[in-house]
């Protein structure tokens, strides 16, 4: 038999199987959907429970949502009843999901299921009557998730945020009728207190709701109103409230609360998740399992809101405790505070920092310095008025002086050459220069030291908000737990456990909150603003636009080794050419330089001056005031003796030049020659520092980048993990430490991914600073120019490889 002959013989015999099962049929399963009624939110579910549900399932069974079968009723019991029963008798519906809290309420009354019935939008096993028999419900073909916020959580937070004996709970009467949230003038206890539930409902505006308002109701729960009455009535609702000073809690959360209601916890709906659930619960009733066995609980992230506007209306203000774990809206400190960019909080320090001030004053001094020695080389005049009185018997006599005498003086110099006064103004104008430098340098400082108190101010809020999550998380095990110890699958130790957890994370919140004070207290600081205003923040994005760093021009030269090592090499070249330090230096050395050829001409060079002086005698008074000399009289006939007048005048040159000092001149010339070769040497270190600092940021800083992606995947696989956990904590798969570890381990991961993401932005604004210049200030042109510096450099850098 030939080889070919052979090979297709072996090719049919492993191939045909494979055929075959490629052409089998796999089983079909038709999914029917029952919805409350129409909202915006039916079709997002829905598509994500589809996409979850066939990703799950393919290659097992054909999974279908006909068209058909998604029945959308009109928030009424009797059309919601009416849809699950038209899905009951369908023949080709094999499983049923009732998407909605008012059926599911009403499927998990029925006890006669005929087929396979998940309902994921439970709210409170206990207030609602749900079946149960832990882990699962308990009836056949029935499997709901407690996935909505627990209606007791709500009453227990609204205690919290005021403690009250009767709680009335606002609704419309079809949640009562279909959700069962118990029964009416209901005793429960919440936190140590306990308070009557007294249920009234209302129609669909708010004036009917405050005429059926129970007298002696002191808070207000409110179930959902949203799907019948207008932001307007809710916001009436509130306001009534408000006027009648009763505390108010919403079970939607933040739409209500952003109306007026005083706080509600937000549900933060994770669609994704809650389908994924779906359809493994799906998949295991396909392979077998009964969906009565299957766990209902299914944890959700949840925030409490605070209208910070309606707690002081009513006088109502959350403790410490509370505040922890709130997100406060209309808070007044944020409403009336500044909002700072990172920009906007350079250019604030700029002009308003005090050292920087300080440092302006020092610049503005000394150019008045160097008009100081620019006025020895400038004319020099002088006035000048003495009145003068002697003795009187020594006035007259010989001399004729007058015993009072008023005289006005006139001087007047030039230099005409001096190179000592020439060298003081050079010397004058370099060190003035070097003061700008210096200047230069601690504006520098200022931005960079202001923008690392930024990007601080940025880190603590995100700690703060990863320490506020964390505190949740431990929130809804602690549910977790208790649900756990219910059925059976743990003590009341787990419990316990959470509770110390929480007390715990909530230390670590209010140490991030006085983080978070601190840093804001440090950057007003550099802002020269009081100590505790309140400011807001941009976020990321903002603060890194217009930076380099969001080039993408500026990866194609840090993405090899070759390439950042190029690069590091072109930084130096840039921050030695352009570093205020170094040109300090620059300036210092040429007055020194200045000021030694100034002491070896003092040897040989002199001074020459040109002057004039007039003296004028105004008048006399007393003896001898005429001018008459006693000495007249004895003079021959013919002979007269005449007296100066009072004009005195006087013009000439001067040269001048030290013949000896004592040795101080050659002294002084050996001086300036040492003090100009130690500032040689200690520019020479200053410039190997701001080498070594620039490479050695650099290389700081490509490890910072490179940690924001590995932080960020590890702080990803870690909420991963957290979440798989947590399912597997909830179905009984998981201990208490599994769940502790992975939420601990998600913690870790986060706060490191955000230290790295802050690192790397304050790593790059030293990079700046090493380098002497910040993009804030650079315009497009010089951005450009830079890229194409650096682009010649890297060419450059290739030709001689």
């Amino acid at each position: 038999m030939s080889l070919p002959r052979i090979a297709s013989i072996v090719f049919t015999i492993i191939c045909l199987p494979l055929v075959a099962i490629a052409q089998q049929t796999l089983p079909e399963v038709n999914i029917g959907v029952v919805f409350d009624g129409p909202g915006e939110l039916n079709s997002e579910i829905l598509e994500t429970i589809k996409r979850e549900s066939e990703a799950l399932l393919e290659g097992e069974f054909q999974i279908r949502f006909p068209a058909t079968m998604n029945l959308t009723a009109d928030w009424t019991p009797a059309a919601i009843d009416d849809s699950i029963n038209k899905l009951l008798v369908d023949d080709q519906a094999d499983f049923i999901l009732t998407l909605g809290a008012i059926s599911t309420s009403l499927v998990c009354q029925r006890t006669d299921l005929t087929k396979p019935v998940i309902a994921p939008f439970a709210i409170d096993i206990d207030f609602q009557g749900l079946p149960f028999d832990g882990p699962g419900s308990g009836v056949r073909n029935l499997n709901y998730l407690v996935s909505l916020p627990n209606f007791r959580r709500g009453l227990e937070t609204l205690n919290r945020l005021h403690r009250s004996r009767v709680v009335g709970v606002l609704a419309h009467q079809v949640y009562f009728d279909a959700l069962k949230l118990g029964e009416s003038n209901k005793a429960i206890c919440t936190d140590g207190l306990e308070c009557r539930v007294i249920h009234f409902s209302v129609g669909n505006n708010a004036a009917a709701a405050m005429k059926s308002l129970p007298a002696e109701a002191e808070a207000i729960y409110v179930l959902p109103l949203v799907f019948s009455w207008s932001p307007q009535e809710i916001r009436a609702l509130a306001d009534s409230l408000i006027a009648r000073e009763l505390p108010s809690f919403s079970y939607i959360g933040r739409d209500e609360v952003e109306l007026g209601i005083l706080a509600g916890i937000g549900l933060e709906a994770d669609w994704t998740r809650l389908a994924r659930r779906i359809a493994i619960n799906i998949q295991r009733i396909l392979l077998g399992e009964q969906a009565s066995d299957l766990p209902v609980d299914f944890s959700s992230q949840s925030q409490l809101v605070i209208n910070m506007e309606t707690a002081r209306r009513i006088n109502v203000y959350p403790n410490w405790e509370v505040m922890t774990e709130a997100e406060l809206i209309n808070d007044r400190s944020s409403e009336a505070a500044r909002h700072v960019t990172l920009r906007g909080a350079v250019d604030a320090a700029l002009a308003a920092n005090r050292d920087l001030l300080a440092g302006e004053r020092g610049v503005e001094a000394g150019s008045r310095g160097v008009q100081i020695a620019r006025s020895n080389l400038l004319p020099q005049a002088k006035l000048a008025a003495t009145l003068r009185w002697i003795d009187e018997d020594r006035a007259g006599g010989i001399t004729g002086v007058p015993e009072g005498e008023l005289l006005g003086s006139a001087d007047f110099s030039q230099i005409i050459f001096s190179d000592a006064a020439w060298a003081g103004l050079s010397i004058e104008k370099k060190l003035q220069l070097q003061r700008e430098y210096e200047y230069a340098a601690l504006r520098l400082d200022i931005i960079q030291e202001t923008a690392i108190a930024f990007i601080d101010v940025m880190r603590a809020l995100t700690v703060e908000e990863i320490q506020k999550n964390n505190l949740r998380v431990s929130k809804e095990n602690l549910e977790l737990a208790r649900l756990r110890e219910r059925v059976g699958e743990s003590g009341p130790g787990e419990v316990y456990r959470w509770e110390s957890q929480i007390a715990s994370n909530r230390q670590d919140v209010v140490q991030a909150n006085a983080g978070r004070n601190l840093a804001e207290m440090q950057l007003n600081r550099y802002l020269n603003r009081p100590s505790e205003e309140s400011f807001r923040i941009v976020g990321e994005e903002e603060a890194q636009s217009g930076l380099l760093i969001s080039d993408p021009r500026l990866t194609g030269y840090t993405n090899d080794r070759w390439s950042f090592a190029t690069f590091r090499d072109f930084m130096a070249e840039i921050a030695a050419r352009q570093s205020p330090e170094l040109m300090q230096f620059d300036a210092l050395i040429s007055a020194q330089q200045r000021a030694r050829s100034a002491a070896q001409r003092s040897v040989y060079l002199p001074t020459l001056a040109a002057f004039a002086s007039l003296d004028y005698a105004i008048s006399d008074y007393g003896k001898g005031a005429d001018g008459a000399s006693p000495l007249a009289s004895l003079l021959p006939p013919g002979v007269s003796l005449e007296m100066p007048n009072e004009l005195d005048w006087a013009v000439g040159v001067t040269a001048s030049l030290p013949l000896f000092e004592g040795g101080k001149r050659y002294a002084r010339i050996a001086q300036t020659k040492l003090e100009l070769q130690q500032l040689t040497h200690e520019q020479e270190a200053v410039r190997e520092r701001i080498e070594q600092n620039i490479r050695g940021t650099l290389h700081l800083f490509g490890a910072a980048h490179a940690a924001v992606g590995f932080s960020q995947a590890a702080a990803e696989a870690a909420a991963r993990n957290l979440e798989l956990v947590t399912d597997a904590y909830s179905n009984g798969r998981a201990d208490l430490l599994d769940l502790l570890d992975a939420q601990n381990a998600e913690l870790i991961a986060d706060l490191l991914a955000a230290n790295a993401r802050y690192d790397y932005l304050i790593r790059y604004m030293q990079v700046q600073r090493a380098v002497g210049r910040f993009d804030f200030y650079q315009s497009d042109d010089e951005k450009n120019s830079f890229f194409q510096e650096m682009q010649e450099f890297f060419e450059a850098a290739r030709s001689e490889q």
